[in-house]
């Protein structure tokens, strides 16, 4: 197939992005009317394509294969995605039920597809695996998944489910651990963008915060929003939009959601959203394990996982509109293959964006999966 083809084959021969990347081609494939761009534009054009698109683009020729595959390349497209321009790369909702006895896979679940058709219905896609995994968390591109939980021997891979490439299994503690190990309350994966590496933080008592690049623990305060002792719950942390948030559960059947705008700045905490909860969840569960905000889209929609009482079997994902009263629009129907493949904790969803990061490029053997 020449390679114009397979720009349009990628894009549809009408789009503005076939006709631009056909003056990406190099000399021997572009159309001779075209003229010939730099090859330093040439990257910065590529750098803002989707993932998946890169994988196809691959085969247009080796020059273009050689730079996409490269380090540089991958690890540059990623963090633009994420800082510069989030919407070149799709973002999935991503789960693994490692507590059934069913076939071994991980569910994703597209988000822009849960908020754009609440009631017609989404479609989960299913990565199949060898083992049942537990989800630990996503940066980057990266799924960092656990060895079954009854294993007692504690192990750890990196999976790009974009490109199938995955790490071997790694053991990230110390060799006794496994034998005198204290209770995990929670685990930490992240990226140290000082030292270029992923690092795994094993949660054990509480942990303030903590600086992944010098590896320092500090203390940030909490908006100051207990007026009158209505605080009901222990707040939960997360982040949202590359910021640290914070929700609180009240007596009076309402949650909020905080956002610190300017990392360590104590006075841009900002209140983003106000809403009331069923009161039969907040009797069933803590806050963190009742409500757990899971990703705000740029037009401020918050997506959040909605726990249900005991006597409901299953989660559900329920759709927010902060500028709106903090009024619920909703809750998107996915379509699951069969009730066994729909999550029943909470803990089991993550928020995976595409990338084309391989663990090679940080030094560690990698095998397709």
């Amino acid at each position: 197939m020449r390679a114009h083809a397979i720009v349009k084959k990628v894009f549809g021969a009408a789009t503005k992005w076939s006709k631009l990347l056909s003056l990406l081609l190099p000399p021997p494939l572009r159309p001779p009317t075209l003229p010939m761009l730099p090859a330093e534009l040439i990257e910065l054009i590529l750098l803002r394509l989707p993932a998946r698109s890169l994988l196809k683009f691959k085969r247009v020729c080796k020059s273009w294969k050689t730079l996409i595959s490269s380090s540089d390349f991958t690890k540059n497209q990623v963090q633009l995605s994420i800082m510069a321009e989030p919407a070149i790369s799709e973002i999935h909702l991503v789960y693994s039920n490692f507590l059934r006895h069913s076939e071994p896979k991980i569910g994703f679940i597209p988000i822009q597809s849960l908020l754009e058709n609440l009631s017609f219905g989404t479609e989960v896609v299913y990565f199949p695996m060898d083992d049942c995994v537990k989800i630990l968390g996503s940066c980057n591109g990266f799924l960092c998944l656990n060895n079954h939980p009854r294993n007692t021997d504690f192990k750890v891979r990196l999976l790009n489910p974009c490109t199938g490439l995955a790490s071997e299994w790694l053991t990230p503690f110390a060799s006794d651990y496994n034998q005198q190990r204290p209770p995990i309350t929670n685990f930490g994966f992240g990226y140290d963008h000082v030292n270029d590496k992923f690092k795994i933080l094993a949660v054990v008592k509480i942990v303030l915060s903590f600086n992944f690049g010098n590896e320092s623990y500090g203390q940030i305060a909490l908006p100051n929003v207990d007026e009158g002792g209505m605080i009901h719950y222990e707040p939960v942390l997360l982040t949202l939009r590359n910021s640290l948030c914070v929700c609180h559960g009240y007596k009076n059947s309402v949650w909020d959601l905080w956002m610190m705008k300017e990392y360590g700045n104590e006075d841009s905490w900002t209140r983003m959203l106000v809403s009331s909860h069923d009161e039969e969840i907040i009797h069933h569960y803590a806050l963190g394990n009742s409500i757990r905000p899971l990703h705000m889209m740029e037009n401020d929609l918050l997506l959040v996982l909605v726990r249900p009482p005991a006597y409901r079997k299953y989660s559900q994902l329920a759709v927010y509109n902060p500028a709106n009263k903090g009024d619920r629009l909703g809750y998107p129907v996915i379509n699951y293959y069969s009730s066994d493949d729909m999550p029943k904790y909470s803990g089991c969803f993550s928020v995976y964006r595409e990338s084309l990061v391989s663990p090679s490029h940080y030094g560690l053997k990698t095998d397709h999966v």
